[in-house]
């Protein structure tokens, strides 16, 4: 997991208590501190996300010989990833993401992730919108006591009323990002990244 990476690099003083991976798997710690699948979830995540791809295997065969022949992006990011996309520059990207959107109509439960030049097909129920719905479930938080932060395509799902009543971004957020957030009633850090986490905690909660 990147973000375990990450907090490893940072010297992260503690685990958090879930992890989100891949916009949509959840995963928690045991007592000796291993990451276990919260099984219901995952389970039922990786059957729809099977089910879809049978489903729509024809128009993911379209679309990869679409984006091999018209752009020099890659297709495939893991070997675990059935179908993924990661493109040779955001506007190649923006390209792409217009490709698929004129297609979606045509099959209801398909969606995808963005961040950057990284794009991964999914199914439209599992998200971090909806992990995050489901992690606050687990231990029993509502809506108006969440609060979720994002800065990128992938961060839109969550950054939603519906699944968080406090939403904010960091200065460095994408565009459409900045965008949702103001329309949604929340804050736009000035700062970046961290600092504009930090940022937008302390305007929120008044610390």
């Amino acid at each position: 997991m990147f973000a375990l990476e990450g907090m490893a690099d940072a010297r992260f003083p503690f685990l958090p208590d879930f992890i989100i991976e891949r916009e949509r798997e959840i995963y928690t710690p045991n007592e000796q501190g291993l990451w276990v699948p919260a099984e219901d979830w995952n389970r039922q995540c990786v059957l729809a996300h099977e089910a879809l791809f049978r489903k729509v295997s024809k128009f993911l065969e379209e679309m990869q010989e679409w984006v091999e022949r018209e752009t020099a992006a890659v297709w495939g990011m893991q070997e675990s990833e059935p179908a993924g996309i990661v493109a040779s520059t955001v506007a190649e990207m923006d390209l792409i993401v217009c490709r698929i959107d004129q297609e979606l109509s045509r099959y209801p439960d398909l969606s995808y992730q963005r961040n950057g030049i990284y794009l991964r097909f999914s199914h439209r129920d599992y998200h971090k919108g909806t992990a995050m719905a489901e992690v606050a479930r687990l231990i029993g938080v509502d809506v108006d006591h969440t609060f979720t932060i994002g800065d990128s395509h992938n961060d839109l799902d969550m950054l939603n009323p519906k699944f968080a009543g406090k939403l904010a971004c960091p200065g460095n957020a994408c565009d459409e990002v900045k965008t949702c957030v103001r329309e949604r009633g929340g804050f736009v850090a000035k700062s970046p990244a961290s600092r504009g986490t930090v940022e937008a905690l302390k305007n929120i909660f008044s610390l």
